[in-house]
This record gives structure tokens, C-alpha cells and sequence, in this order.
């Protein structure tokens, strides 16, 4: 077992070994380890701010987005934060990168490789924070867009005869660091414990139903009643700890 987890199958394993595994056996399936170490990321995504980080994205609108008034996100984008409104001309590459060198933006940062599956007509590109705040009269943002991370649709509520195809919207966004290919993030510490706690839920509801986890070669029955309210208090304590300690959001269900 990697003692340091660099993605989900390694985080299983650890998992494994934390409730005891080989000498105990582990009473979950594979499916119930796969959707417990789901459960533990969407929540972690969902909340912890280390799971995200901030990120410029332009996307290259296309004939039908125009037509519908939205345009579909990269899979990876947790949330959007802020819509660029563009005066200019948006229709090419070029226009980006003068725009980046016109706003003292940092770095060759428009790149389309290297930044995990991010779809074909959208790229990321690195901010400068500091030069927008002191240049923000430069800056014009749309004020009112709607964003819905389960349909990916960002909608902006504006006249979109005034875009045209093949130009480029710029939006700033929350990233997921898992779907874009950090490996680090599966190493972290509320990570690894809320997805333990997890699969031991899944595990004492599996006892409970046949009451028969032996300690191999043993004639030991594991106390699942034990196993199962730990289980339960333990994902309370760490939900708690994601709101004090971690999170960003200004409220999160406990319960």
C-alpha cells in the first residue's frame, strides 16, 4: 500500500488497511467501495478549499450556444465566479494573448495543453489578481449569469446576437483538482478519514443485515453494531469539522 494515495484505486487500498484489512475481512463489494469513494469526493469538491482552485477559462462559442443562450462547461468547473464582458474583437487566438499582454496579465499562461480534460473549445489561462484589482476599471463583467454545475450550463443573460461564432468568452471558475489530474489532492487528511468513515458505514449496514464478519481463520464474530455507530459518529464530527475548519460555504447539511 502507497502510504501516500495518488488516486482513487490507492485511496481504496488505503482505505482497506485502515479498518484492518488483511486480517480482518472487509465486508464490502467493489461497487459499495467505488460509490463510498464518490460520496467522499462530491462532498469534498463540494466544500473543502483545497479541492478547488481558481482558474481564467476561455471558451470558444460555437453557433448553437448562441442559439441557446448558454454555453456547457468543462465537466471540471465547480462553479463560476465571474464573466468577462468583451468589447473588442474577440475572433481569434491572437486577440487573447494581446488582451493577456494589454491587461499585464502574468506569464505565457494561454495554453491549451496540460490542464486534464478540458473540452477541445475551451482553455485555461492564469490571472494576474492583483493587476485586475488595480486595473479594474478596465474590466467589465456581465452582472447577471446563471451557472448550474449538474447541467454544466452557464447561462448569461444578455443579447447573444452580440457574440459570433468562433470568439471567445472568458470566465473565471473554481476548477476541480481531481478531474484535472492532481495526484497530491488524494492524499488529503479529511479526504482519507470521511472516506474510511464512509466505507465503515457501508461495512456495519453489511454486518448488520448478516451478522457473520469473521477474523480470518478465527472464530470471532465483529461486533457490527460497534463498527456501524462509530462509523456514524465519525461522519458527523468530520461534516462539522469540513464547516469550521475548511470550508469556504457559509452553511453545510449535518445529519
Amino acid at each position: 500500500m502507497k502510504t501516500r494515495p495518488e488516486s482513487k484505486q490507492d485511496l481504496i487500498e488505503y482505505v482497506k488497511i485502515k479498518l484492518g484489512h488483511p486480517l480482518i475481512q472487509i465486508n464490502v463489494s467493489d461497487d459499495q467501495f467505488d460509490a463510498a469513494i464518490e460520496d467522499a469526493v462530491s462532498l469534498f469538491e463540494e466544500y473543502h478549499f483545497d479541492a478547488t482552485e481558481e482558474s481564467f477559462i476561455a471558451s470558444q462559442i460555437t453557433s448553437d450556444e448562441i442559439s441557446n443562450g448558454f454555453i456547457i462547461v468543462p465537466e471540471e468547473v465547480r462553479d463560476v465566479i465571474s464573466v468577462l464582458r468583451e468589447t473588442g474583437n474577440l475572433s481569434s487566438v491572437n486577440w487573447v494573448n494581446s488582451s493577456i499582454n494589454r491587461f499585464q496579465l502574468i506569464g505565457s499562461s494561454f495554453s491549451a495543453s496540460g490542464f486534464g480534460s478540458l473540452t477541445s473549445n475551451s482553455i485555461q489561462i492564469a490571472l494576474n489578481k492583483r493587476m485586475i484589482s488595480e486595473n479594474e476599471k478596465m474590466f467589465s463583467f456581465f452582472g447577471n449569469f446563471n451557472f448550474n454545475h449538474h447541467s454544466r450550463k452557464l447561462k448569461i443573460f444578455t443579447d447573444w446576437t452580440r457574440f459570433k461564432e468562433g470568439e471567445f468568452l472568458v470566465y473565471q471558475a473554481m476548477i476541480s483538482l481531481i478531474k484535472t489530474g492532481n495526484r497530491e489532492v488524494w492524499n488529503n487528511d479529511w479526504l482519507k478519514r470521511y472516506a474510511t468513515a464512509l466505507v465503515q458505514l457501508q461495512w456495519g449496514n453489511n454486518l448488520i443485515k448478516f451478522r457473520g464478519g469473521k477474523l480470518f481463520g478465527e472464530n470471532i464474530e465483529l461486533n457490527a453494531d460497534a463498527i456501524l455507530n462509530e462509523a456514524k459518529d465519525n461522519i458527523e464530527k468530520l461534516k462539522i469539522e469540513l464547516l469550521e475548519n475548511y470550508s469556504k460555504q457559509p452553511d453545510i447539511m449535518v445529519g
